[in-house]
């Protein structure tokens, strides 16, 4: 589990050996455990992201389009509060 190991080189491998047709799912995941995590853990997943976009094991492109949704869903649940 990423969150508990914390490693972000083991963590770059999922984005490696997943076909980029999937990345948005491990975006999505990320995303969403570090929302409903701590602070630390979006620290962890900002770091990751920005590494897999540096290393282009994940390109930018992509990750904006995977954050759309949850921008959508996010910008909703501040609307409904």
């Amino acid at each position: 589990d990423f969150f508990g190991v914390r490693n972000l080189d083991e963590a770059q491998v999922y984005f490696s050996t997943l076909p980029a047709v999937h990345h948005h799912r491990l975006v999505e995941k990320l995303v969403g455990m570090a929302v409903e995590g701590t602070d630390a853990d979006v620290q962890l997943v900002t770091e990751l992201l920005t590494q897999a976009a540096s290393k282009d094991l994940c390109s930018i492109d992509a990750l904006k389009d995977d954050f759309r949704p949850l921008i959508e869903i996010l910008r909703d649940m501040t609307i409904d509060a």
